[in-house]
């Protein structure tokens, strides 16, 4: 005898499984849904105990930059990461504002390239 178990997806992040006649439905996390709908999501940095947040993409992304205020992601993304730091660059606005486990990131400000420009901690 064959066990099978079908399962259908109903939305994202829900799912329907049918194993040997039972019905269990599962649900996923926040982050799992926010990122099946296109976003990030973000913890709460003031206070682990708050509830983060779904992110959705900057409307401003690829679009040229050369300081900070020009992107809605909150920083201007280096164009070419191989130039040399301090190189004068025009940047990309980014996505995504940066998240802590993401480090330095490499970033346009004033027209220069600073490769640890921004970092969130």
């Amino acid at each position: 005898m064959h066990r099978v178990a079908i399962v259908l997806r109903m939305a994202p992040c829900m799912a329907l499984g049918i194993a040997l006649g039972t019905v269990a439905t599962v649900a996923c996390s926040k982050t799992n849904m926010c990122e099946a709908r296109g976003g990030k999501w973000y913890d709460s940095v003031l206070d682990p105990r708050l509830p983060g947040s779904c992110v959705m993409p900057a409307v401003d992304v690829g679009q040229p930059c050369t300081e900070a205020e020009h992107c809605h992601a909150g920083y201007c993304a280096c164009s070419d990461p191989a130039a040399k730091d301090l190189a004068h660059m025009t940047g990309e606005c980014p996505e995504f504002a940066v998240k802590p486990e993401d480090g330095w990131v490499c970033s346009v400000s004033n027209g220069i390239k600073h490769e640890q420009g921004v970092r969130v901690e």
